[in-house]
């Protein structure tokens, strides 16, 4: 059975829009891979995303070690985007990425 594993960002986004955008794309899990999971815009930290994805029929998984790490963040607010990919590249070697990695391929395939 072939599967869609899909990536979105909610820059410019209310929290309203964002839901719709994942139902019309018929998202029915929704992988949190912030490595702080917390955001100043309503309704995007993790509980409160948790909370409304529920309600929405989403379910939702925070894989923190797939996250960004603030060495990476650090250097793309620098523009400095080689850096950042090899930190970040780097960091997907460590075995906590790595199982997180299998947690989501996981998710994928049980997927219907």
């Amino acid at each position: 059975m072939k599967r869609s594993v899909f990536t979105i960002g909610y820059e410019g986004a209310d929290l309203d829009t964002f839901l719709a955008t994942l139902g019309l794309a018929g998202v029915e899990h929704l992988i949190d891979v912030r490595d702080v999971p917390i955001s100043r815009k309503r309704g995007f930290s993790k509980a409160k995303l948790a909370d409304a994805l529920a309600i929405a029929g989403i379910h939702y998984t925070h894989l923190k070690a797939l996250g960004d790490p603030k060495a990476g963040r650090d250097a793309m607010k620098r523009g400095d985007y080689s850096a950042f990919l090899a930190i970040y590249n780097q960091h997907l070697e460590t075995d906590d990425a790595q199982q997180s990695l299998d947690v989501a391929a996981g998710i994928a395939h049980a997927m219907q």
